[in-house]
Formats: structure tokens, C-alpha cells, sequence
């Protein structure tokens, strides 16, 4: 992959923990079923945000995805870019899942990523599309 990638990508990593620092501030009955009254926990606890809730459990959380965007920075190779695009795809609709349940999960958070899932795709289309551009022009099948 040529530098202009890595550099999507990069931006794309202080996109993701700025975009976790959002959904940490984010009450916690975004990630589940408070609203309706089917949560385990308090109603006051409902409207506490998710930072505040789960505590310093959360940075990992939110540094996970953010590590993540950096690895086709480190490792320039189209597969990178689609492994971080495919495991962040994945993960946002395990925090979907997670966020219909009536107990909180660290997961749930994961559901807040789902534009982020996009953005990763659309950059490893174009890394992709670098790519066979890159091969064709130098006559490599």
C-alpha cells in the first residue's frame, strides 16, 4: 500500500478513540434495554453514562479498536486493511446484539462503532483498488 493509505489510516485511528471518547459519554441505556424498563439495572443507573458505569474497565475497550486501524499502518499489505475492516464489522454487530440484552456490557459499546466498520471498509476498497492499479501498471499479474 502506497503512503497516502497509511495515512487514511492513521486519521482513521484518531477518528476511532475520539469517536470511543463519544460513545464512553454516551448514557448507558444506549446499550440496553433500560428505556423499556426490561433492564436489570436501577433506573437511575440507566441514565449514568457508560464511562462512568463500567470504569477504568473501559480504556481498554476504546484503545482496542483505535490499535486496530494502526495495524495496516505497521503491516502495509491489503490483507491488513481487510482483517481490521472485517474485525470491525464484526464486533459492531456483536455490540448491537449485546446492546439488546437487560445487563450492560463492555461489548455493547462495540455497537456505537458502526460508521467507523464503514469507514475501514471504504479504505481497504481503496487500498485494494491501489493495489491491483499499482500491479497492473508494473506488469505483475
Amino acid at each position: 500500500m502506497t503512503t497516502v493509505p497509511r495515512w487514511a489510516w492513521v486519521l482513521l485511528a484518531m477518528i476511532t478513540a475520539a469517536w470511543g471518547a463519544f460513545a464512553a459519554s454516551n448514557p448507558i441505556l444506549q446499550i440496553t434495554d433500560c428505556e423499556i424498563g426490561l433492564s436489570a439495572i436501577s433506573p437511575s443507573e440507566c441514565n449514568e453514562s457508560i464511562w462512568s458505569y463500567f470504569g477504568n474497565s473501559m480504556v481498554i475497550v476504546l484503545v482496542l479498536p483505535a490499535m486496530a486501524c494502526l495495524l495496516p499502518v505497521a503491516v502495509p499489505r491489503i490483507s491488513a486493511a481487510w482483517t481490521v475492516a472485517g474485525l470491525l464489522v464484526v464486533a459492531s454487530v456483536l455490540g448491537f446484539s449485546e446492546a439488546m440484552s437487560s445487563i450492560p456490557s463492555l461489548l455493547g459499546v462495540y455497537g456505537f462503532y458502526l460508521p467507523i466498520a464503514f469507514l475501514a471498509v471504504l479504505l481497504a476498497i481503496r487500498g485494494q483498488a491501489i493495489t491491483l492499479r499499482q500491479r497492473r501498471v508494473s506488469g505483475y499479474p
